[in-house]
């Protein structure tokens, strides 16, 4: 597993970090997705990010993969784009709830 989520990462809000890992957990669950805390080392001192985790099949699809029908690619395509449109509503509904007093 990478360091990095394999999808995309989320900033860690200035508060209320725990509460904001719960929500991910649940929300990203829900739809098979997940989240790690990374703590992450910085010249002005170590900050954690939420790192976003799809299933591998997901996230690895090509739209090239020789191993793969085009029936297989066209769904794994879809299933994608399926939880990337989830996770882009999850991120928006985050964002609303953990960073909209970030100034």
């Amino acid at each position: 597993m990478s360091n990095l989520g394999n999808w995309t990462t989320f900033d860690c809000p200035t508060t209320k970090e725990d509460e904001a890992f719960t929500f991910l957990k649940t929300k990203l669950n829900a739809i098979g997705a997940t989240v790690r805390r990374k703590m992450n080392e910085h010249d002005f001192g170590p900050y954690p990010s939420f790192e976003i985790d799809i299933p591998d099949e997901l996230a690895n699809c090509n739209d090239s993969d020789d191993d793969l029908q085009d029936d297989d690619i066209n769904s794994l395509s879809s299933r994608r784009d399926e939880m990337t449109s989830k996770i882009d509503d999850i991120e928006s509904e985050f964002n609303e709830m953990f960073h909209s007093d970030d100034e």
